[in-house]
């Protein structure tokens, strides 16, 4: 703040004096204020070498990371590069449960896990998926879900927090599910 008010009161005082001589005219120019920087300059009111993790917001408003929540919740069995670990766990990478249009079947899965076998992408699995609906909040939830479906060879849309509300609200306190009951990809 005082570097802020010093900046200001400093470019106030430049404004109103006068430069010497201009151009041999024999008479007083004017000084007139000047960006003090060039628009591609590091310039940053925050003191020493600040990230922007330490002025972004923090607390309910924060943006959720969706890739730090991903390598926190699902890489261990996913992987980070969304292949998944074969005969084990699914991929996550152009898996049509994770591109298609379908994200109120992902988003089941996400909240409520899923038991018994699965076909991704020609191969068979048959392990569970933990329920992350009850350590995750819904906007935690659709981070994660945005992340995936836009990261490695993934290009589908984001999801919203909504999304994980109105399936919370529909499918109540439950188990995990089975694939059949949420509709397998052909």
């Amino acid at each position: 703040m005082v570097l802020v008010f010093a900046v200001v009161f400093t470019t106030a005082i430049g404004c109103k004096r006068k430069s010497k001589e201009f151009g041999g005219t024999g008479k007083a120019q004017p000084l007139v204020a000047q960006p003090q920087y060039a628009s591609n300059a590091a310039v940053s009111i925050i003191p020493g070498n600040a990230n922007i993790s330490d002025v972004a917001p923090v607390g309910p408003d924060a943006p959720a990371d969706g890739a730090k929540l991903y390598a926190t919740n699902c890489a261990v069995c996913h992987q980070a590069t969304g292949k998944g670990v074969p005969g084990a766990f699914p991929p996550l990478d152009q898996s049509p449960y994770v591109v298609g249009d379908n994200v109120e079947r992902m988003g089941s899965i996400m909240l409520y896990g899923l038991i018994g076998p699965i076909k991704v992408l020609g191969a068979d699995y048959n392990n569970a998926m933990v329920a992350f609906g009850p350590q995750l909040n819904d906007k935690e939830l659709a981070a994660i879900a945005t992340y995936v479906r836009s990261s490695w060879g993934n290009k589908a849309q984001p999801v919203e927090a909504a999304t994980f509300a109105k399936l919370r609200q529909k499918w109540g306190a439950r188990g995990p599910f089975q694939i059949s009951e949420l509709g397998e990809e052909k």
